[in-house]
């Protein structure tokens, strides 16, 4: 269910079934494969809209997770494409943080990893529809390694004008 203009969720996934689990399935899989490993990298998105917007401007080598977290299933079955991810989930702060969470468990798993940042609290659906081609491809064209990732995240959520957050900051990203 695709709702526009709503205080709730933009759309409802089918709930899982003995065919459908979430955890073991990536959405655009079996079209993504060609395109894939002629880029030889794949777009790792949040959701199946992402993936629709990336196709109208010629990405074709995408996957989604519909929401989910990472799990071992979809490493396996982006391993059988490439080794090369480049994470593209959602700008808000929940999309910001399981991409670093994902990041993680890719490099743990010795994926070559990019990070795409998004423009705040939006996705590559939102940004096409408002912005157009040109701003998405733009975002799309900008990849941070996961520690520049993480560490700006983890900036932009401290306050630089108290001392406790400097000290945190410093802290945090000192352990990264």
């Amino acid at each position: 269910i695709y709702k526009d203009k709503s205080n709730e969720s933009k759309y409802m996934n089918s709930p899982e079934s003995d065919i459908f689990i979430k955890s073991k399935t990536l959405y655009h899989y079996h079209l993504a494969k060609e395109a894939t490993k002629k880029a030889g990298f794949v777009y790792l998105l949040e959701g199946f809209m992402d993936v629709i917007a990336l196709s109208k401007i010629g990405q074709e080598n995408t996957l989604a997770l519909m929401g989910t977290a990472l799990t071992n299933d979809h490493l396996n079955l982006i391993r059988r494409l490439t080794n090369t991810v480049y994470l593209c989930l959602d700008g808000d702060q929940a999309g910001q943080k399981a991409a670093i969470k994902s990041a993680k468990i890719l490099l743990e798993h010795q994926f070559k990893v990019k990070m795409i940042k998004l423009m705040d609290g939006l996705d590559p659906d939102e940004i096409l529809e408002q912005y157009g081609k040109e701003t998405l491809e733009i975002c799309l064209s900008t990849q941070v390694d996961p520690i520049e990732f993480e560490i700006n995240y983890f900036y932009s959520q401290s306050n630089m004008a108290n001392h406790e957050d400097i000290k945190n900051f410093i802290e945090t990203t000192c352990k990264l």
